[in-house]
């Protein structure tokens, strides 16, 4: 698990673990942040490197990600932190204004990714779930049928160049204007 704590003393172990688990999520965005731009700028380590870092960057992606990287999924907690920014919980928020409601049990599962038809309803609740003039004939779920006619009718979200809708296809955070 741990090899340098190895040939250690229980003492300074324990010590070391206790350490360890005061390390914050804003930690590890630090650490994203520093390993990011020390790739961008050809950085060396004993790792092996820039093209070593570069070549096990899928190994950081869960830490890089979240910080707002083009292409990035966004999952459903960074969303409404988009969407509610000024709320304490923006999560709680969404899901009390009626925005987010959660699955079958009521759960929000924030931390999973949000798909193109489900940001549909999102923007569609948002604005107060409008009629859309005219219904779009799209692929998405039946349930998002009325929210995808009307994202798409108000450029809320466009079609993808072969002209499907792809409901099912990550959201980034460049597909979300939180006006």
């Amino acid at each position: 698990m741990l090899y340098h704590l190895m040939g250690m003393p229980t003492s300074a172990r324990l010590a070391e673990l206790r350490e360890m688990k005061t390390v914050t999520l804003a930690d590890v965005h630090a650490l994203g942040n520093a390993l990011e731009r020390l790739n961008d700028c050809g950085g060396r380590s004993s790792f092996g490197g820039a093209a070593a870092i570069q070549g096990a960057s899928d190994l950081f992606d869960t830490i890089l990600y979240p910080l707002g990287r083009t292409g990035a999924p966004l999952t459903r907690a960074q969303l409404c932190a988009i969407l509610f920014p000024g709320a304490a919980d923006p999560t709680a928020a969404a899901k009390s204004a009626g925005i987010l409601l959660g699955n079958e049990a009521g759960e929000v599962l924030s931390d999973h990714p949000v798909a193109r038809e489900q940001l549909a309803v999102i923007l569609w609740r948002l604005a107060g779930a409008p009629q859309a003039k005219d219904a779009a004939q799209t692929d998405a779920a039946p349930w998002a049928q009325a929210a995808v006619a009307w994202c798409l009718e108000n450029g809320k979200l466009s079609l993808m160049e072969d002209g499907s809708f792809q409901p099912l296809g990550a959201v980034t955070a460049d597909d979300v204007d939180p006006q």
